[in-house]
């Protein structure tokens, strides 16, 4: 692996799908696999959907 590129396609990297507003995209998964857990991700916030949520708290 000697570069950025490389590293995105090498055959270990496991990656998984995630959903977008613009449709579903391949993420790099989650490094460690727990046995009998379920990956489960939930899909990418739209731009500034917690933004409201994000301010309350440093009221």
């Amino acid at each position: 692996v000697n570069s950025i590129a490389d590293l995105s396609r090498h055959q270990q990297l496991r990656r998984t799908p995630v959903d977008t507003a613009s449709g579903s995209v391949d993420l790099v998964a989650p490094p460690v696999v727990v046995a009998g857990a379920e990956l489960k991700l939930g899909a990418v916030p739209s731009l500034g959907q917690h933004s409201d949520s994000i301010r309350r708290e440093f009221e």
